[in-house]
């Protein structure tokens, strides 16, 4: 046999053994990653969920905020935070876990400033409103009205935080607009005294309340104290935006073949 044809052989079976290697190494990693697909779908699902509800409030103008999940021990645990300290976010990727992690905290860390500056938006609200209302009433400290009659007055309930979100007053002045009866409600709480104010369709002097509500918005948003405030909601649902759409491509694919190989090698140098 010539040393040609022993060189053939050998190249051939180590060739072999080199396929057979990589296909039992790949095998592996696809076997343990289609028994995590349904697992891993789910994360996704609640994540998307978890963030949908966040981008929501950013858009209403009423945005989440730490105290609205739930307390445990000394911290508040909203689902991102759940997931750092019960392991579950070792499942994604550290890029992917970086990255939700800061949107969210950034998120509910913006939410808790939002709620600390609604106060200042009531206070310029009602000021304003004076100057636009005769018959403006004040009762049991914590209730403002425009109108001393109430029977068959009717409002929709809206918050102070929307005020400064253009889509959200354009909302309002359309359905205020449609239904000339139709007035407004406001309700906030302060130091855990609920503060409400009421402003009744004509009971204003030179304008109606769609009008008066524009007016408002153009009039605070270029007051210095709100400039970063809303600027900010806009960069954050940016991308809140962002982070859903890549959650979903994720969530239709889990585990990309791309993935799955270099994983599947990477597991094997790391053992």
């Amino acid at each position: 046999m010539s040393s040609s044809t022993v060189s053939t052989i050998i190249i051939s079976v180590g060739t072999s053994l080199i396929v057979s290697l990589i296909t039992f190494i790949v095998g592996l990693r696809v076997g343990k990653n289609q028994a995590d697909r349904a697992m891993l779908k789910d994360l996704y699902r609640q994540l998307i969920i978890h963030f949908q509800e966040i981008e929501k409030g950013l858009e209403s103008g009423r945005p989440k905020k730490w105290s609205d999940y739930k307390n445990v021990g000394t911290q508040y645990v909203p689902l991102v935070r759940e997931m750092r300290l019960n392991g579950l976010i070792v499942e994604l990727t550290d890029k992917m876990a970086t990255e939700i992690e800061e949107i969210e905290s950034k998120c509910l860390r913006y939410g808790n400033n939002h709620h600390l500056i609604l106060p200042f938006i009531k206070d310029n609200f009602a000021n304003l409103l004076k100057q636009n209302c005769k018959n403006i009433l004040i009762e049991e400290e914590y209730q403002t009205r425009t109108d001393k009659d109430t029977i068959g007055k009717k409002y929709t309930e809206i918050s102070y935080g929307c005020l400064l979100i253009k889509s959200e007053v354009n909302n309002i002045f359309n359905r205020l607009k449609e239904d000339n009866q139709l007035g407004i409600s406001m309700q906030i709480n302060i130091d855990g005294k609920n503060h409400s104010l009421y402003v009744y369709a004509g009971s204003l002097q030179d304008m109606d309340v769609a009008d008066f509500i524009l007016y408002f918005h153009n009039e605070i948003i270029v007051l210095p104290k709100l400039k970063d405030i809303i600027e900010e909601r806009e960069n954050l649902l940016g991308k809140v935006i962002q982070t859903i759409a890549e959650l979903k491509k994720h969530a239709r694919d889990p585990h990309p073949f791309w993935r799955t190989l270099v994983t599947a090698f990477t597991d094997v140098f790391r053992k």
